[in-house]
């Protein structure tokens, strides 16, 4: 039995940190100038960064980069440091507003970070996993690869296209009805085309290579070979790769589990479905008067459509109508304010 921390107040919340693909110039600017407690955690995992690993700011990078620079947008390194950076610093201010999680979930870069914020690893080695994983996941961008998301289950992939497309995989499935696949630039053309010619569903995105595919295999030796000082969470923690909790010793984060991070497909979808069995389970004496709040930590909202349509379509969801899912920030948006706006609709449900 994996060991499950249930708390005794509500409202129940989770924090879910978002994985790469959100990126822009300026995230999190607004915050760093109005927000003592988000400045001082930005600059000091920054300042790690910076002296052990770069000899520049990742910040001052991200904040100067031009807006059209799709390719120093996707440089690992950048996009690694400046995400980690931001959740660390965004998941700090919300408990320094009082929102304190009582459950994690990291998906793909996110579990960095969402590791460090359930206690399973401390600053220094949630840097260097950082700046290790970026390392590693550069030597895999030739251009030639890129990730899609299309309107299909994994069941219709499985039958209908795989066959056809072998160099095309499964990276996430995103909902029941989505999935996120990688493969090389050309086969995904021909993928596309004929999934244009049945009218079904399918974006392309900027991502540089196929996360979450065999084409990171290449790097299994480079993150197997890491030593990560690990403990048990000291929140409970869910596991986007497994689906299970993690607990110090079966399920660990451990270098073979980075890899696992890296290289496994992301089981988007199930983990929401056994996030919403777990918040069922806490509030199985009570199912109509305790809320659920699931806050995505992230600089633009990735997953709100993908995690909301799944959680639409468990039907023996007992605690569906009092689950509520915030996406605070967004591209173009202030900041502070829609950040100060959910704060206060969060303290209107209690």
């Amino acid at each position: 039995m994996e060991e499950i921390l249930f708390p005794t107040k509500s409202p129940h919340i989770t924090f879910m940190f978002t994985g790469q693909g959100c990126c822009f110039p300026k995230m999190g600017l607004g915050l760093y100038n109005s927000e003592p407690i988000f400045k001082e955690w930005i600059d000091r995992i920054d300042e790690i960064l910076k002296s052990k690993y770069y000899g520049y700011s990742m910040f001052e990078k991200i904040n100067s980069i031009d807006e059209k620079d799709q390719d120093g947008l996707n440089n690992q390194h950048l996009s690694h440091s400046a995400l980690f950076m931001f959740e660390v610093s965004l998941c700090k201010l919300l408990n320094y507003y009082g929102l304190h999680p009582n459950l994690i979930i990291g998906i793909s870069l996110g579990e960095i970070a969402s590791a460090f914020c359930s206690g399973m690893i401390d600053l220094e080695t949630s840097c260097f996993l950082t700046y290790k994983r970026a390392f590693s996941i550069e030597k895999t961008i030739n251009g030639d690869s890129t990730l899609i998301i299309v309107a299909i289950s994994e069941n219709e992939f499985l039958n209908n296209y795989s066959l056809k497309y072998t160099n095309i995989e499964i990276a996430s499935n995103l909902t029941s009805s989505s999935l996120l696949v990688g493969g090389k630039k050309n086969d995904l053309l021909s993928f596309c085309q004929e999934l244009k010619e049945k009218k079904i569903f399918f974006a392309q995105t900027s991502l540089p290579t196929s996360f979450h595919t065999s084409s990171m295999e290449p790097i299994k030796n480079d993150i197997i070979q890491l030593t990560i000082n690990n403990q048990s969470p000291k929140i409970t923690h869910l596991s986007s790769v497994n689906c299970k909790f993690f607990n110090g010793y079966d399920n660990q984060f451990n270098s073979t589990y980075l890899y696992y991070n890296i290289r496994n497909q992301v089981s988007l979808a199930p983990t929401v479905k056994v996030m919403c069995n777990y918040f069922d389970q806490m509030n199985s004496f009570d199912f109509y008067h305790h809320k659920n709040i699931v806050i995505e930590i992230s600089p633009h909202n990735a997953l709100f459509q993908h995690v909301q349509r799944t959680i639409d379509t468990i039907q023996n969801f007992q605690s569906k109508k009092n689950t509520f899912f915030f996406a605070p920030l967004s591209k173009g948006k202030n900041e502070v304010i829609n950040l100060k706006k959910m704060i206060l609709k969060i303290n209107s449900l209690n």
